[in-house]
């Protein structure tokens, strides 16, 4: 929960430190996915095929279209 007292500057940065975050989170929520099942079981090709990369592109894309990173963007150029 944010104060009302913060800056939009202190909102920023709190934003890029959550898609940071989430980064991580989706990168280890991957690392063990791979560990428990291995590259070529099919578990981790639908988890690779799907949810992984949709979590990533909704943080940043190439698009920069309806993503955290997109978000960030206009909020700095308010």
């Amino acid at each position: 929960m944010t104060d009302e007292t913060e800056t939009i500057g202190e909102h920023i940065n709190r934003l890029k430190e959550i898609k940071d975050e989430i980064e991580d989170l989706v990168n280890e929520a991957a690392s063990i996915v791979r560990k428990e099942v291995g590259r070529s079981d099919v578990i981790y090709h639908r988890a690779e095929g799907y949810w992984i990369p949709h979590i990533k592109n909704s943080l940043e894309s190439d698009t920069h279209y309806g993503t955290i990173e997109s978000t960030i963007h206009d909020l700095e150029r308010r």
